[in-house]
């Protein structure tokens, strides 16, 4: 995993992909409950050396998991996150999904950023007409296209075997006040 990042959240402590036991995270966007989660990590004992959004999500997905971790988190956010010791890649996104998170395989390498130009920039990457209006209409790609996008408060996991998606969260109308 590789990243470039904006760091408005300890710069210096927030470089990513970040690793924590047997997780490593590369993520966009912000996690608003991290100095809450970060209390709580560290009253069980946790020592966590930097005060960066990152470091929290990478330990709480290490200590229980990456389900119950993301159900954990506030904000808005696309995060990878690898275990080590599984040989596995979960993509999340935010529960309305305002940080997009993209990916695309070419034969085996998979590809992944929370922008279409980060896939773009790639040698080779084709780009596909029409796949931007698509996306932002929420509408299905012809089976030719080769870049999908991780629904709002939706999963991906991939491992050796297999992958599998799924939506995390689920928005119910007690969620949402009228104004």
């Amino acid at each position: 995993m590789g990243t470039r990042r904006l760091a408005i959240v300890d710069a210096e402590g927030g470089r990513q992909p970040l690793r924590w036991g047997a997780v490593s995270v590369a993520m966009n966007g912000e996690v608003y409950n991290h100095a809450a989660l970060r209390r709580e990590l560290r009253a069980e004992g946790h020592h966590l050396e930097t005060e960066s959004d990152t470091e929290v999500v990478a330990a709480l997905i290490d200590e229980v998991g990456v389900d119950r971790a993301l159900s954990r988190l506030d904000g808005h956010f696309a995060v990878a996150a690898w275990h080590h010791g599984l040989q596995r890649l979960w993509l999340a996104r935010d529960r309305l999904g305002q940080k997009p998170l993209y990916w695309t395989q070419d034969g085996p390498e998979l590809r992944f950023a929370s922008e279409l130009k980060g896939l773009l920039v790639v040698p080779g990457q084709r780009r596909e007409r029409g796949a931007l209006d698509r996306t932002f209409r929420h509408q299905p790609c012809p089976m030719r296209c080769k870049t999908f996008q991780i629904l709002n408060g939706g999963w991906w996991q991939l491992c050796a075997a297999r992958a599998r998606c799924g939506v995390r969260w689920v928005c119910c109308a007690h969620n949402f006040a009228v104004f």
